[in-house]
């Protein structure tokens, strides 16, 4: 299992604050990142679990309407998380931590967006084929 966003910030902010030298600015900086990152992930935290009920109830054969509601809940919430993460500008020594963070994003929004593709597609995808069956039978 993936850890969450938050979680790679909480272990970031550990092995960040051990670093040593370069006085309180740079510290502080790092510091003043992870609060930022902090905000811009909190609607992220507070849909967590919504957004993984949706992950979870997505099925093949069907997805009822509120399902395919709370997919594109979950593409919007992700995809606006992502948007304001990539905008925080990280210090030098948080570079590839914000890196890592803006990947695992990317890759939880592809995710929510293919998810809610094939929810949206699928359906239309078997009423258009229906009228094949009969043609193939023969």
């Amino acid at each position: 299992m993936a850890l969450a966003p938050s979680t790679w910030c909480a272990l970031a902010v550990v092995a960040l604050a051990g670093c040593g030298g370069g006085g309180h600015e740079r510290r502080d900086a790092v510091n003043s990142y992870f609060d930022r990152v902090q905000r811009a992930q909190a609607p992220l935290r507070n849909q967590r679990g919504p957004i993984e009920l949706a992950f979870r109830r997505f099925s093949i054969d069907r997805n009822p309407p509120t399902e395919v509601k709370a997919l594109a809940h979950a593409r919007k919430v992700v995809d606006g998380v992502r948007g304001d993460v990539r905008a925080i500008e990280p210090p030098p020594e948080a570079r590839q931590v914000h890196a890592d963070l803006v990947r695992m994003l990317d890759l939880e929004a592809s995710v929510a967006n293919e998810l809610l593709w094939t929810a949206r597609y699928l359906p239309q995808a078997r009423a258009a084929m229906s009228p094949l069956g009969p043609a193939g039978a023969a």
